[in-house]
C-alpha cells in the first residue's frame, strides 16, 4: 500500500509563497502609518490594495478561462457591483457629511404652515 503524502509535501513552494506573503503583508502594516511607524503613506497602502484586487480578479477570470475553457461574466459582474456599491456608499458617507457640516451652524428652516 502506497502512503499518501500530502499536499504541502509534495509543493513546499506553497509554503515558501505563503510565508513571503506573510512577510509582506506584516512588513507593510508595521511600515504603514496606520500603525504608527509611518515610513509607507497611507495612499500607497491604497493603491497597493486596489493593485492586489484587480490582481485577484485576472487570476480568477484566467484560472476560470485558461483551465475550464469557459468566459465567466460573472466575475466581472460581482466586481464591477461591488465597485458600483462602495462608490455609492462612500457617496452617502461625504455627502452626508457635508450637510452636517453646513447644517451645523443655521437654524433649521420653517415649514410652511408655521411663522418664524
Amino acid at each position: 500500500m502506497a502512503t499518501r503524502n500530502s499536499f504541502l509535501a509534495r509543493n513546499p513552494s506553497v509554503l515558501v509563497f505563503i510565508a513571503v506573503l506573510a512577510a509582506i503583508t506584516l512588513g507593510a502594516t508595521i511600515l504603514s502609518e496606520g500603525f504608527g511607524i509611518g515610513f509607507i503613506s497611507t495612499s500607497f497602502i491604497k493603491t497597493l490594495g486596489k493593485t492586489l484586487c484587480l490582481c485577484l480578479i485576472a487570476i480568477g477570470m484566467d484560472l476560470v478561462w485558461g483551465y475550464c475553457g469557459i468566459l465567466s461574466l460573472g466575475h466581472f459582474a460581482f466586481f464591477g457591483l461591488g465597485g458600483y456599491m462602495i462608490g455609492m456608499w462612500l457617496m452617502y458617507e461625504r455627502t452626508k457629511d457635508i450637510v452636517l457640516a453646513s447644517m451645523a451652524s443655521r437654524p433649521l428652516p420653517g415649514d410652511a404652515g408655521r411663522a418664524v
